[in-house]
């Protein structure tokens, strides 16, 4: 692929473009502004360098050319920088990406197929396997460089896709280019998603990905401190979605085997939650109460049982306690965790909604036992209340406001600080 990449979408503009009929362009721009501030959330020592405050300036250009209804042609540039307030740091314009560049051929031959190839995002479900395929540049980026074919016919709908995150982008250009790594090592997936609406109450879905992982270090200040091994993964599982008002029951279960070096990895990770919504009641009220499961590495053993969150490393259900977990294998890695949670969300007006929730966390295995930060027999990892409250100003502008706030459990050493995360956005997509 890599330059070989560019030429084919090239290709098949060009080639595509010669059988169209009605050309249309349509464009935009987003723009979002982002301030931050993270307390103690490196290894929860109560200290002034251990604190971050800085903004989050992002601008997104995206094009599309529409050559007729089955082809068009999808682009999207976006740079983002990050002044910082705390600790003094260069925050420049920093690079220019491709976002997302990639080709649409819906109804190929008048059929039931359709094929995206390209620089493309991809969100399954409530992004518990796929929603991030970029997961080092945070919510800079989230895409997959991919191919994913499309059969969907009456209430049925497979895709057939193939990924690869590289370590640093190797296939488009970049303005300002800085190395940006993002992931740690290079990763290739394969595999379906089907999903498949029974009636208007019952919705299914099913999957199986095959996922390699490179093997790679990490690194803290120059130390090598843990080694992670090269891994083949197989994933296969299904989520199911009930809908009958006021109730919604929301379910997801996954096994995963396969490789880690030349020992057996296995993993085991799954939600439920049930969401109740009183519709006559002021502000329109909707409870919800679950948890998820997400198996553990046994320290004791040779073998890894631990889940790997495949391509879902994002803010999964606490923007501050992903950045916690940089303390364990990296950034974001969901696993090794019981999770349960008391949701609230309020609608005050037509343009304000209200979430809050509180999250109690438990480890299943403490694999980092003695290693600094963490303890050497306790599980809870503690608990978290999350305030976000979200406005529509207009059509085009909208914003929120996040607030986290951590209690470290016995999962962590008898020290460990109270962490904390603030946020304010504003949106403007024209």
């Amino acid at each position: 692929m890599k330059k070989g990449s560019i030429a084919f979408l090239l290709l098949v503009v060009f080639a595509g473009s010669g059988f169209a009929k009605d050309i249309s362009f349509k464009w935009g721009i987003i723009e979002r502004l982002r301030q931050e501030y993270l307390k103690n959330w490196k290894d929860m020592e109560n200290s002034t360098g251990e604190n971050d405050n800085y903004f989050r300036i992002r601008t997104s250009i995206w094009g599309k050319l529409d050559f007729d209804s089955q082809f068009s042609v999808y682009a999207k540039l976006t740079n983002e920088f990050k002044p910082y307030v705390t600790p003094s740091k260069r925050g420049d314009i920093h690079e220019l990406v491709f976002d997302n560049l990639y080709v649409d051929l819906k109804n190929i031959f008048d059929s039931p197929w359709s094929l995206r190839i390209g620089r493309q995002n991809i969100i399954y479900g409530e992004g518990f396997l796929f929603i991030d395929g970029t997961p080092l540049d945070g919510s800079r980026t989230i895409y997959y460089n991919a191919i994913k074919a499309t059969f969907a016919r009456d209430k049925l709908r497979i895709d057939f896709l193939g990924v690869d995150s590289p370590r640093q982008d190797e296939y488009f250009p970049i303005v300002n280019n800085r190395n940006k790594n993002l992931v740690e090592a290079k990763e290739r997936g394969i595999g379906y998603y089907a999903q498949y609406d029974i009636n208007e109450n019952w919705h299914l879905e099913q999957y199986y990905f095959y996922k390699t992982e490179k093997n790679y270090k990490k690194i803290k200040k120059g130390v090598v401190i843990e080694t992670f091994q090269k891994t083949k993964l197989n994933t296969i599982g299904g989520r199911i979605v009930y809908k009958n008002s006021p109730w919604r029951i929301r379910s997801e279960l996954a096994y995963q085997f396969g490789d880690y070096g030349t020992n057996d990895r296995e993993g085991l990770g799954g939600y439920g939650f049930v969401d109740y919504t009183l519709q006559d009641v002021k502000f329109t009220p909707t409870v919800t109460i679950g948890g998820v499961y997400l198996s553990g590495d046994d320290p004791s053993t040779s073998d890894n049982e631990s889940w790997d969150p495949l391509f879902s490393r994002w803010p999964y259900k606490s923007e501050l306690y992903c950045y916690i977990l940089s303390m364990e294998k990296s950034i974001a890695y969901w696993a090794n965790m019981q999770l349960y949670k008391l949701g609230l969300n309020l609608k005050p007006t037509e343009k304000d909604s209200l979430d809050l929730a509180y999250m109690y966390l438990r480890a299943n295995e403490n694999t980092y036992a003695s290693q600094p930060a963490f303890s050497n027999d306790g599980k809870e990892r503690g608990h978290i209340l999350q305030l976000i409250w979200k406005h529509t100003f207009n059509k085009n502008l909208s914003g929120h406001i996040q607030i986290e706030y951590f209690h470290p459990g016995d999962y962590y050493v008898d020290t460990a600080d109270d962490a904390l995360f603030l946020r304010w956005q504003l949106l403007y997509k024209f």
